[in-house]
């Protein structure tokens, strides 16, 4: 399993939301699948990804991918 610095981090994120803003969504939740395998607990990638579902209008994904987010970032 790839590991991400920090930087890497930040770095994919940033491109993840260039491809949101471009319509890319797909491209976005492939980006945002890759730091969550490295980091499962990444709030971030998390509420991208449903933030990208349900722009795909992927409903359940959505949901599952925002509670994910919401209680690993309640357990901070």
């Amino acid at each position: 399993m790839p590991q991400f610095s920090d930087d890497q981090v930040l770095a994919t994120l940033k491109q993840a939301e260039q491809c949101k803003l471009q319509g890319k969504h797909g491209d976005a939740i492939h980006l945002l699948e890759r730091l969550l395998q490295a980091d499962p607990d990444n709030v971030s990638a998390l509420e991208e990804v449903a933030d990208n579902e349900l722009s795909l209008e992927h409903f359940d994904r959505a949901e599952t991918a925002a509670r994910r987010g919401g209680a690993r970032d309640n357990t901070r």
